[in-house]
């Protein structure tokens, strides 16, 4: 793969391809599937060297500019990064700190880590331990910064570049590797054995990132919710987490329903192409788009801003189709797990608060296998993102 071209400063632009084949977005899915956590680690710890031209020869007439992100610093935290913004610049670095990621830009995120990570052991121990290192918190910046790969590093990576004098190629516990879940899912069966067909959130930042080292892919559209059309229901679609949720959704390369008639035709088209499939013959199965009705957490919008026309043709859909269903009613809480578990979670413990949306959420969850117990049993605690 040919290096990424440097920025007007020295630095290295983000590769830009915002029409990938069908081949590259199941690849990003079969990719992430095959790869062992010391490969996931390796390949992240490989793109984050390059991103931030660890490579580069330094020169008197030559500046490197990097561009980054923090989240959930501490007093301390910040002013460990000031003195390394005073410690880089006399090594011709710049790093200028930007207030919102810009997926065009921004190159790496300093955020906070959970405490104790938890450590993976490697064979014969020829290198150190893969360290699974939490994100304290969720914040937009920090799962924008996932859902482009960049290096999330902790303050331990400040520390050790202030410790050398330069800036040093992180890895270990200077690397986030997993964002924090809001829905805790059961990942052992009723003998305790763990369980392989449940999503994890653990290395799910390292699986971004070795995603994008191992095959070509959009920096700005990582094709995560490829696939997926999402309308937002409630004060969700007018209130300040709107823009939120329609950022993390475009980057993620999800469709966004902007009105309840655009809505309405797609759903007659889902039911139209299903009608078709179910009179054709051929043996080649079709990989079927998901409707996603993305609901707020209010007690008060009875409907969640869904129609009564809307809900009976969604139900319409849901109870006359004989396969999985394809659409899908949940809290927002199933974006941010959705991310931090880099796959497309299920409807099982994500359910909405307003009557209609709890009533389509019945219905879909009663289509799919009874696999989750405990469904919704942290959907009232605060969010955070």
């Amino acid at each position: 793969r040919p290096p990424a071209k440097k920025e007007e400063g020295g630095g290295k632009s983000l590769e830009q391809d915002n029409h990938p084949s069908n081949a590259v977005v199941e690849g990003l899915r079969e990719v992430i599937g095959a790869l062992s956590k010391e490969e996931m680690a390796g390949l992240a710890d490989a793109r984050y060297y390059s991103l931030l031209s660890l490579d580069r020869k330094p020169s008197k007439s030559d500046t490197l500019i990097l561009h980054a992100v923090t989240s959930s610093l501490t007093d301390k935290d910040s002013d460990m990064l000031a003195s390394l913004c005073k410690i880089l610049k006399g090594k011709n670095v710049i790093l200028k700190i930007m207030k919102d990621f810009n997926p065009n830009k921004t190159q790496l995120c300093i955020t906070a880590a959970a405490s104790s990570p938890k450590t993976t052991a490697v064979k014969k121990q020829q290198k150190e331990p893969i360290v699974d290192v939490i994100s304290k918190s969720r914040t937009l910046k920090v799962m924008r910064s996932a859902l482009a790969g960049i290096p999330i590093l902790t303050p331990q990576w400040m520390e050790s570049c202030l410790k050398e004098g330069h800036m040093v190629a992180p890895s270990g516990h200077m690397c986030i590797r997993t964002l924090p879940r809001k829905q805790v899912a059961s990942s052992t069966d009723a003998g305790g054995e763990e369980r392989d067909d449940v999503p994890t959130e653990h290395f799910g930042v390292a699986k971004y990132a070795a995603a994008f080292q191992k095959i070509s892919l959009s920096i700005s559209n990582n094709h995560l919710l490829s696939g997926v059309s999402v309308l937002l229901c409630g004060s969700s679609a007018g209130s300040g987490m709107s823009k939120d949720l329609k950022v993390l959704l475009q980057q993620a390369g999800a469709s966004i329903i902007s009105s309840v008639s655009m809505a309405s035709r797609l759903l007659t088209d889902i039911m139209s192409k299903d009608e078709e499939e179910s009179g054709s013959t051929s043996s080649l199965r079709v990989r079927r788009p998901l409707f996603v009705f993305l609901c707020d957490d209010s007690l008060t919008d009875k409907s969640c801003g869904i129609s009564d026309a809307l809900f009976q043709q969604a139900k319409k859909l849901i109870v006359t189709k004989k396969e999985a269903s394809v659409v899908s009613c949940v809290h927002f809480n199933w974006l941010f797990d959705s991310i931090s578990c880099v796959t497309t979670m299920k409807a099982y413990g994500y359910e909405p608060l307003a009557p209609r949306s709890k009533a389509l959420w019945d219905l879909t969850t009663e289509k799919m296998e009874t696999t989750v117990a405990d469904a919704g049993s942290n959907r009232n605690e605060s969010q955070v993102y």
